[in-house]
């Protein structure tokens, strides 16, 4: 299955959603063709996934327009498109999945851009609008990675659950994507 992943946010960014795409992308790509559409200058390389940037210093409006079209020239040939909130891919997203009649998938994964858009006025009115047209609304995340310090054991306990995290989440993204699959 190919899957574009629409995000506001990739590292070397280091804000949640950036690691949680990262990690995602490297995670389905072992079993689905991966693009990553994403605000980035130096994106972080994954292999197996293919990763396209718009800069983040070109005024918003060009911006804006230019990862409408990126993303419109990417999802023709996709089966879903799973997009990170945040207006500045939600926006696009919303108008490439209807114009081109592919389902989308929203993760509602960036908690403070969520609390944020709810406070300004266009930004509500945008995340409003790709709830209600959004095949299908994803808020589970994984557990964040435990940190592995210098000179102490490694905590197996805290390892398998952040492991145990990801397959779960993962067989509910692909339990979503599998809904709409195109056979090939």
């Amino acid at each position: 299955m190919k899957i574009i992943l629409a995000t506001p946010l990739y590292p070397p960014d280091i804000a949640q959603p950036a690691a949680y795409i990262k990690e995602l992308a490297r995670r389905l790509s072992h079993s689905h063709t991966v693009t990553v559409i994403a605000y980035a200058r130096a994106p972080e390389e994954v292999s197996g996934v293919t990763i396209l940037t718009i800069s983040k210093r070109k005024p918003i409006l060009f911006r804006l327009f230019l990862y409408t079209k990126m993303l419109w020239h990417a999802v023709k040939t996709t089966d879903v498109l799973l997009t990170e909130n945040g207006a500045s891919v939600a926006l696009p997203a919303i108008i490439v999945s209807l114009f081109l009649r592919k389902p989308l998938v929203l993760h509602l994964g960036d908690m403070p851009a969520h609390t944020r858009d709810r406070h300004r006025f266009v930004y509500k009115i945008i995340e409003q609008w790709v709830c209600r047209r959004a095949h299908t609304i994803i808020t589970d995340m994984p557990h964040d990675k435990p940190e592995i310090l210098p000179f102490t054991a490694v905590d197996t306990a805290k390892t398998a659950r952040y492991e145990a995290s990801w397959n779960a989440h993962l067989a509910l993204l692909n339990s979503a994507f599998q809904r709409y699959a195109t056979p090939h």
